[in-house]
């Protein structure tokens, strides 16, 4: 009989134990988080400034904007990153009323992942456009 209740009680143990490792791994499952359900308006907007000067496989898109503390940081995937001045130009140009101290845009090769990107453009109302060679 006693080694009944063993038996019989070490199978509850191993049942309970099993049922708190399946708690645990599905509370670690991620949360799922719907899309958004539209483009923030500055992406839609400074997308929308794109000229028809730019040439064929001449494309490029922005991907993500940021600000903080006056300062405008925009991401911009490219087919060419030698027109990053060109893309700072179309995307500073219509923001210039926005008061802000200093747009940085940052330019991806758009067929290429890096962790980090190819050129940067700042413009200051002061200094300018300078640009940044930094991984050709």
């Amino acid at each position: 009989m006693g080694r009944l209740l063993a038996i019989i009680g070490g199978g509850v143990w191993i049942t309970a134990i099993a049922l708190i490792a399946i708690a645990v791994h599905w509370s670690e499952k991620p949360r799922v988080v719907p899309p958004l359900p539209s483009v923030p308006a500055l992406i839609r907007d400074l997308n929308v400034q794109k000229k028809k000067e730019f040439k064929e496989g001449e494309a490029w898109a922005v991907r993500k904007v940021e600000s903080a503390h006056h300062v405008l940081v925009v991401n911009v995937d490219a087919d060419h990153v030698g027109n990053a001045q060109k893309i700072a130009t179309e995307i500073v140009t219509p923001v210039l009323d926005r008061g802000f101290d200093e747009v940085l845009v940052y330019v991806w090769a758009m067929h290429r992942r890096k962790s980090f990107a190819d050129r940067r453009v700042q413009w200051t109302p002061k200094g300018g456009y300078h640009e940044l060679v930094i991984g050709d």
